[in-house]
């Protein structure tokens, strides 16, 4: 036989295995290898497999900032990169132990002990101590957030021994259900060796970096080298695109202090999930999460099935699987409710028409014009029209029945008072009854002799719903009053948030801040304290409203709703928000294709937790370890161009005119 005829035959079989081969996925390629940094795997320099990696959406905040109070958190910082002493499972009404092990109050109420897990270890091997917990919460207490509220409430952290710290409470305070919350939640435990580096070498007096320039961003050597890189959470940053909206976090592996030791509760945990990480059967190798800028782009890549936990609106989201190909990654889109209505938990923050009430010589520091404005709008369809039916409409007082954390304390007689409704007789009453108020609905209205309006309401470019919901409310008031309110879609991550906090603004769509899944008083605290982009939006103050806030840590049950009772009826007849009008859903929507085990209203194993969900560092980490890898093959794979597959046509070719050859020759 020669070989010149056979040639091309070899040649065309050797490049369509080499090709063949060229596809196999490498997982081993793509596991960690000896790291520079101890207990951090290596940084990488392309996004992460598909198949290993569970994506999420939601979330706006970029991430070149890690600094772990931050209300700008990167949501991979706060599912894996920190911990806290403890969670709490506000579904099952349960602690979840994690730094902590135990607290305990004193007889009096003057301090809580708390013991710590002695396994626990920071990523560069040292043990966390009763210092490093005591030193967390004296630099949170520094933070601006937290300030005022520490201050008030904590006289003293005290390393007892190497497992046990003691924080000592001041008078009034006892028995703190606040200071319980921060314990259960809000304060990341952070290294003591390693952050009095970093207030050092930054040169922050104080220890606050709400504003500091420094942001400990690990992909930045020259702000944060190698050394400050230092957690305890089972996943660590290693890879972000240029633009800055995307990051990938690795699963640490045995490296985790909580390897085979943390939320072995959980309903999924088995130890081969953990040892497999990214493998069929076991958690996410990686955490990643990319933020969009506006909801079309996330809704596409959502359902194209690149990402699996999306917190974002999505309408009518049960077209998704009723219009799906069968065997499509559509099928396997699910909700909190799975495929029943009403789809989305209507628990998040309220939507609302915020006006710069604090702007001189204006009407909008006049109570009865912003009531007048909630009397014009028909809040009937909105919800409908607006968000696919998910809202609820708001109630006067905040707290909510629909809230299982809020229904004990739901005043209903204020709601029977103070709820708004389509009334525009009443509306026009209103406006006519106020001092230097002047004119009409066909005419116009002038306030002191300047004309009211017209005046612009600014909503973040892309939130089709907060867009939707603006424009229904301001059209209604046009139409009704006569006051003139453009809607104004701007950046958000800079014009929106900049013109909230420097209260440059007329009107704003406000959809920020606390949540109804949260309990009463950390609910309430978004209308009270620091004026921030996402906190107490309008700047209202009312010192009885601050003090009933703080009565509320140590009161008997009874006070505790006696106060809850007084602090509705304030909010209804005071706060500067119009309406209010609506509960935002608590967006959350999965994708089973690639994960399964997600919390839902079925598989109740703790409460919602979405992309966007803030400091819940504990829950938000059970979340991804009862994640569960289903061993399909990526949704939105393709055929990677490799560049062998012209070499492969050409074998193919050469077969094929081989081929031919030799059948004309044998006829």
């Amino acid at each position: 036989m020669k070989i010149g005829k056979k040639f091309p035959i070899v040649i065309g079989l050797f490049l369509f295995v080499l090709l063949a081969m060229s596809t196999i996925t490498k997982t081993v390629a793509d596991s960690p290898s000896m790291s520079a940094i101890t207990g951090i795997p290596n940084q990488r320099t392309t996004d992460s497999p598909r198949h290993q990696t569970m994506w999420m959406a939601g979330s706006y905040n970029g991430a070149g900032n890690f600094i772990p109070w931050s209300t700008g958190l990167h949501p991979g910082s706060d599912a894996g990169m920190y911990e806290a002493l403890f969670g709490r499972d506000t579904l099952n009404e349960e602690d979840v132990p994690c730094i902590g092990t135990s607290y305990s109050w004193s007889l009096t109420g003057d301090s809580v002990t708390i013991e710590l897990n002695p396994n626990a270890k920071w990523s560069d091997g040292t043990t966390i101590d009763a210092s490093d917990v005591a030193y967390s919460f004296e630099l949170a207490g520094n933070q601006t957030r937290y300030k005022t509220d520490f201050a008030l409430r904590f006289n003293d952290f005290v390393a007892v021994d190497a497992d046990t710290v003691r924080f000592d409470i001041n008078p009034g305070f006892e028995f703190s259900r606040q200071v319980e919350v921060w314990m259960k939640g809000n304060i990341p435990i952070i290294p003591e060796h390693v952050w009095t580096l970093i207030v050092a070498a930054t040169n922050n007096t104080d220890g606050d970096f709400t504003t500091a320039a420094f942001q400990y961003d690990w992909f930045d050597s020259a702000d944060t080298p190698n050394a400050w890189k230092v957690i305890s959470g089972p996943y660590a940053p290693v890879y972000r695109n240029a633009a800055e909206t995307t990051c990938i976090y690795q699963y640490r592996g045995e490296d985790w202090w909580g390897h085979d030791i943390l939320y072995t509760d959980l309903p999924n945990y088995h130890p081969t999930q953990r040892d497999y990480a990214g493998e069929p059967g076991g958690i996410p190798l990686y955490l990643a999460s990319n933020a969009f800028w506006d909801n079309p782009a996330q809704d596409l890549a959502f359902i194209e099935g690149t990402i699996d936990l999306f917190g974002g609106y999505y309408a009518n989201i049960w077209e998704v699987w009723e219009d799906a190909d069968p065997g499509s990654s559509h099928e396997y889109v699910n909700t909190w409710y799975g495929h029943n209505p009403p789809y989305q938990l209507a628990a998040s923050a309220l939507m609302n028409l915020n006006p710069n009430h604090l702007l001189p010589d204006s009407p909008l520091n006049e109570s009865k014009f912003r009531e007048a404005l909630a009397y014009a709008i028909n809040y009937d369809p909105i919800p409908g029209d607006a968000a696919s039916g998910y809202w609820t409409q708001a109630k006067p007082g905040w707290l909510d029945n629909n809230s299982i954390l809020h229904a004990p304390y739901y005043n209903a007689s204020i709601t029977e008072k103070y709820q708004k409704y389509l009334n525009v007789s009443k509306a026009i009453a209103l406006l006519q009854s106020i001092p230097g108020m002047t004119g009409s609905v066909a005419t116009g209205w002038t306030y002191y002799g300047n004309p009211v309006g017209p005046y612009t309401a600014i909503t973040p470019t892309g939130w089709t719903d907060a867009t939707a919901f603006t424009t229904y409310v301001t059209d209604d008031i046009r139409t009704n009053l006569g006051i003139d309110i453009a809607v104004s879609e701007v950046e958000y991550g800079t014009v929106y948030q900049d013109s909230i906090a420097n209260q440059d603004f007329e009107f704003a769509m406000g959809c920020v801040g606390n949540r109804l899944a949260d309990p009463p008083a950390r609910f309430l605290d978004y209308l009270r304290g620091e004026h921030l982009w996402n906190k107490n939006q309008t700047g209202w103050q009312n010192v009885e409203f601050d003090t009933l806030w703080n009565l509320l840590d140590g009161a008997t049950e009874a006070d505790y709703k006696k106060h809850l009772n007084r602090m509705q009826e304030i909010i209804a007849q005071e706060v500067p928000e119009i309406g209010p009008g609506f509960v935002n859903g608590y967006w959350y929507a999965v994708s089973n294709y690639q994960w399964i085990g997600w919390a839902t209203e079925a598989n109740d194993f703790q409460q919602i937790i979405t992309s966007w969900t803030d400091d819940q560092f504990v829950m938000k980490t059970r979340l991804m370890l009862n994640l569960v890898n289903t061993g399909r093959k990526p949704a939105a794979a393709a055929i990677p161009w490799f560049g062998l597959e012209l070499f492969m046509l050409v074998g193919v070719i050469s077969i094929t005119i081989l081929a031919g050859f030799r059948l004309k020759r044998k006829r």
